[in-house]
């Protein structure tokens, strides 16, 4: 029974992985998709001015949301909130204060926008962070498939949309009004489908412990996005619009690779909250989520590394050449965003633990902007984040294996990761030397198949090796 019970809490944590997988990586692929679309379509000032007001709403979205989407991942936490409405009421009226701060921040500061699209962006950041509260709670409630449902429909309607706006005469205030009204709808549907309820196996929180985590963690979000995009809006007030689009193409995060990370955290928040979760049961599931992100993000880095000016070549021709540099730095990230490194710490309420990360991940960003950028000039901006980020995972880490006292290559298997990122890196890399001979185009598609084939087999090894744990057990 031991064992059945083992191998049906794997398979649902790969179902749920899958499923949330595409649930995210739709619409994810619409945005990259959009964004390329635009780049090469809108002048860059134009394309800029898009990019800022992403900026903005992608910002705003998260602090006017005030951390209760993480919070409510948790089934007691989830509990604690339908069930009280004096919780409920002082959480709503947290986050209008959260949403007024933003509001007055917006327009104090705004220079990039007419008043038309700041009212719509003001609009759109307020659905969206009562759409991502409610998507939280469809995911305590374990319901990816309607997430999925919903998110794919969503895609569709925006991309279309995009569409529509740029071959009609481009509009950013009339775009910016038909995104309102599409978030609209989503929200609507969230309401209309919302389950009343915290799904099976949870306990109230006590109102004390309930606000003293949501405080941790809304600091804790407020200081983790700003921290995310904290170089671009160094740039923004440094550069024009049409230089702050060369570097947000640069600095350009794939989307793939933060929703993996994103998924990766929600999966393991909510397996990990279960009553019956025991650290044994985290380190396993923890190495099984890194294995499987490994497996993805080490041959895509290995890639985007060698084939980075074919990649530039083949999507904007000579348009973004002066992004290339940016790029190179910012993807030096990749190999250490592998695992959602705090999952352990949000479950076990150590957000003061998360705070403190994000905070030396500013304090280390902004000592080497200081001291770099004078230096290096505007490429030391990715650097110092490249910098600060490896220092806050790390940072993470020790953590959380001095909270499971365990050791910390128990459940990060440092050498195996460095051998597999190494073999990787290898091999796109040989393949890479012996192809400049053929046509840019020839040559994408080579290193495309390549690295294909190489996340296909990691995978199927992980899969193979996870399947035969499960027999031995």
């Amino acid at each position: 029974m031991l064992q059945h019970t083992n191998i049906s809490k794997d398979k649902t944590l790969w179902q749920g992985f899958v499923m949330l997988f595409f649930a995210r990586v739709i619409p994810m692929a619409v945005l990259f998709g959009i964004t390329w679309y635009f780049s090469v379509k809108l002048p860059i000032a134009d394309y800029g001015t898009y990019q800022l007001c992403w900026l903005h709403i992608s910002l705003f979205t998260v602090l006017g949301s005030f951390g209760l989407p993480a919070l409510l991942l948790n089934k007691n936490s989830l509990y604690a909130f339908l069930h009280h409405a004096k919780t409920r009421a002082t959480v709503i009226g947290g986050l209008c204060i959260a949403q007024a701060a933003s509001i007055i921040y917006l327009l104090s500061i705004n220079s990039f926008v007419t008043h038309e699209a700041l009212l719509a962006l003001i609009v759109i950041i307020m659905l969206q962070s009562a759409a991502l509260i409610y998507e939280a709670v469809y995911l305590a409630q374990e319901r990816q498939s309607f997430v999925l449902t919903l998110n794919l429909v969503y895609a569709v309607v925006f991309a279309g949309w995009h569409y529509y706006v740029v071959t009609t005469g481009y509009s950013l205030p009339f775009l910016l009004y038909g995104i309102g009204v599409i978030n609209i709808i989503k929200l609507i549907a969230f309401i209309v489908f919302l389950k009343r309820g915290s799904g099976s196996n949870a306990t109230d929180v006590e109102s004390k412990v309930f606000y003293q985590n949501w405080l941790l963690l809304g600091v804790n979000e407020s200081v983790g996005i700003f921290s995310k995009w904290i170089d671009k809006l160094v740039v923004f007030y440094l550069v024009s619009s049409a230089d702050f689009g060369y570097y947000f193409n640069g600095a350009y995060e794939i989307p793939v690779f933060g929703m993996l990370i994103s998924i990766a955290g929600n999966l393991l928040v909510v397996s990990f909250s279960k009553p019956d979760a025991t650290y044994d049961g985290h380190i396993k599931q923890f190495k099984s989520i890194t294995s499987l992100l490994s497996s993805i993000v080490f041959p895509l880095f290995s890639f985007l590394f060698f084939f980075h000016r074919e990649l530039f070549t083949l999507l904007f021709h000579a348009k973004f050449d002066n992004s290339i540099p940016v790029f190179l730095i910012s993807l030096m990230v990749l190999p250490i965003r592998i695992t959602y490194s705090a999952a352990v710490l949000q479950v076990k309420n150590k957000s003061n633990i998360i705070l403190y990360g994000s905070l030396i991940d500013i304090a280390v960003f902004a000592v080497c902007c200081v001291s770099l950028y004078p230096v290096g000039g505007l490429l030391m901006i990715p650097l110092s984040l490249v910098i600060s980020t490896y220092v806050q995972i790390s940072y993470y880490l020790v953590q959380t294996a001095r909270i499971m006292q365990r050791p910390l290559l128990s459940f990060f298997p440092v050498p195996k990761l460095l051998g597999k990122l190494f073999i990787c890196f290898a091999l796109i890399g040989i393949c890479h030397y012996f192809l400049p001979a053929l046509s840019v185009g020839i040559s994408m598609l080579i290193g495309v198949a390549i690295t294909a084939v190489m996340v296909l087999t990691l995978l199927f090894r992980q899969f193979k090796k996870e399947r035969l744990q499960e027999v031995l057990n």
